[in-house]
């Protein structure tokens, strides 16, 4: 649970926090990430990006007070998490997953949905394209740190076991009560 801020300081932060989610998003549309999987400097951004310099600078700084990337002299770079996950050369990029989450789940029109007097239906999901942007999720969270989990309890490959996966929990069947009988 999250500890409640007192006073004014729990709005200014959920200010601060809608300001760092849109320069995350903006950056994946614009592919920033991609191209700083190498250290590159705002005039190689720029032109990559087709965008004035100057502007390209606050957005690259802007980023790095975010801790998405780092700046070392004239050059930014990734972290090692940001290029792992959002530039599009690592095979486990979210970029696209979670631009589809931000459209899927946007409240940027509560206002006009709550004002609005007609049934209108709703507009469905897209859940094809939800497939294909949630493979690469697959593989970059879930997936791995259950294999790890698993080769940290179970380090012994030849070992038989008899495991049931009951989706999102885990049943260990195997050694049963019966292998101790006496």
């Amino acid at each position: 649970m999250k500890k409640e801020m007192s006073g004014p300081a729990r709005f200014y932060q959920a200010i601060r926090d809608y300001q760092e989610t849109q320069l995350l998003f903006t950056a994946i549309q614009m592919d920033i990430f991609s191209f700083l999987d190498a250290p590159a400097t705002v005039d190689m951004i720029a032109e990559r990006i087709s965008c004035p310099p100057n502007k390209v600078e606050l957005l690259l700084f802007a980023l790095t007070s975010c801790g998405l990337i780092e700046k070392h002299g004239d050059f930014f770079v990734n972290t090692e998490n940001t290029r792992k996950y959002l530039s599009r050369h690592s095979p486990v990029y979210l970029g696209e997953n979670i631009l589809f989450r931000e459209k899927m789940t946007s409240l940027s029109d509560l206002k006009e949905r709550l004002e609005e007097t007609s049934g209108s239906k709703q507009q469905g999901y897209d859940f094809e394209e939800l497939a294909r942007v949630t493979i690469p999720e697959m593989y970059a969270g879930r997936v791995q740190s259950f294999i790890e989990g698993m080769q940290g309890l179970y380090p012994d490959k030849n070992k038989q076991l008899r495991i049931l996966d009951l989706g999102g929990c885990l049943l260990y069947t195997s050694p049963s009560p019966r292998d101790y009988a006496a």
